[in-house]
């Protein structure tokens, strides 16, 4: 098979294929609900990726409040060639389909429809799995 079939037609039917299963699944599977937001943390990490001739290397620091990792990437010596990441947790509560009861869940860097950030106690749009209770997807 020649290289630009492969790259100009197997490749775009294969990705188009996954877009449209995820599609399916998620209106088959899932069902739109309401979330209270239950707690927002913000941690920051550093990365750095370094490349080789042949290798490439990405390290990666373990999460911690922002302000530390902030102040340990502008002074210290050993963190210059790193970048600093702020990532955004939310968990939230919601009504499961599947059971009709409470769950918990979590996702990371959810921002309202309007672009703000969520804070503790507002409500969120999330897709609850229809049979698996403590399943959901962002929306």
């Amino acid at each position: 098979m020649s290289r630009l079939l492969i790259k100009f037609v197997l490749i775009p039917l294969g990705l188009g294929g996954l877009f449209l299963y995820a599609q399916f699944d998620r209106a088959t599977n899932y069902e739109e609900t309401m979330a209270r937001v239950t707690k927002v943390e913000e941690l920051c990490y550093m990365t750095k990726r370094e490349r080789g001739v042949l290798s490439k290397t990405t390290t990666t620091t373990d999460h911690g409040p922002c302000a530390p990792m902030q102040r340990i990437h502008e002074t210290h010596p050993a963190y210059k060639d790193y970048r600093l990441v702020k990532v955004t947790y939310v968990e939230y509560r919601y009504r499961s389909p599947a059971d009709g009861k409470v769950h918990r869940g979590k996702h990371e860097q959810v921002k309202h429809p309007d672009g703000k950030s969520v804070k503790s106690g507002d409500t969120l749009l999330v897709l609850a799995h229809k049979t698996e209770a403590d399943k959901t997807r962002k929306f």
